[in-house]
């Protein structure tokens, strides 16, 4: 049986008709719909899963955001390259729906990202027939098919949005990456009792460094930090530059 092969074709329906009736937001930073596909891998896998509607909502809204950020950075240029931001930034969008509600780890998460950055497409040529509207259900079923892929082992290039030759790069990228794409991004800190006590900021190519004390673990199903790994890298590294550490 293929993977994900029935969901992916009512995702695609879903969201290419929703897409064909206009069901559609829009966002001028994304310069596209970013509902079109996210909310119908949202109630596909949904419906696969039994999840509540808190989950669906979650992971709905977190896909909206990554595939806003990401709109934003490849902007009116990859836009104006020919590029459907519906279909290409929203498949970035539907991989984190799928990967949240299929409860991927991060690595898995990261995979099936770089996995759906070789699998996103749409061109603008298609606008005023049924292959417009296709992009939409398109992107669903890109995010669910990469996010179930990774899940069973599949890896990829991790950082295939934004390396050599990667997405961004070879989609009609300017190279500039606006503020308000990346404004309030960076790495959280909570208590035991999951109350968020820091945010450490996203700061294009920086380093910091935690030492860790012994409550401390590693993501929100606390993973524990073995003794031998006694710091905590963060590294937010984008392009070659000159490193600076705090």
């Amino acid at each position: 049986r293929l993977v994900g092969s029935e969901m992916c074709i009512r995702d695609r329906a879903n969201g290419a008709t929703g897409h064909a009736l206009d069901y559609d937001d829009t966002h001028f930073l994304f310069v596209g719909h970013p509902t079109a596909s996210a909310l119908p891998t949202a109630l596909a896998l949904g419906e696969e899963l039994e999840l509540s509607i808190d989950n669906l909502l979650l992971a709905y809204m977190t896909g909206v955001e990554v595939s806003t950020r990401i709109g934003h950075i490849l902007g009116y240029s990859h836009y104006n390259a020919g590029f459907h931001q519906t279909a290409t930034s929203g498949s970035f969008g539907t991989t984190i729906v799928a990967s949240k509600l299929l409860n991927l780890s991060e690595d898995q998460t990261i995979n099936a990202l770089g996995l759906v950055s070789t699998r996103a497409s749409g061109i603008k040529s298609q606008f005023g027939t049924m292959g417009k509207p296709y992009h939409a259900g398109m992107a669903a079923s890109n995010g669910i098919e990469a996010a179930k892929l990774s899940k069973l082992g599949f890896v990829s290039k991790e950082d295939g949005i934004e390396c050599d030759q990667g997405f961004f790069q070879t989609h009609g990228w300017d190279k500039k990456t606006p503020t308000r794409a990346v404004e309030n991004l960076g790495t959280d800190f909570y208590d035991e009792k999951l109350n968020r006590v820091k945010t450490v900021p996203y700061r294009n190519n920086y380093g910091y460094f935690f030492t860790s004390g012994p409550n401390t673990w590693h993501g929100m199903e606390k993973k524990e930090i073995k003794k031998e790994r006694r710091c905590i890298q963060i590294n937010y590294v984008t392009f070659e530059t000159d490193w600076k550490v705090k």
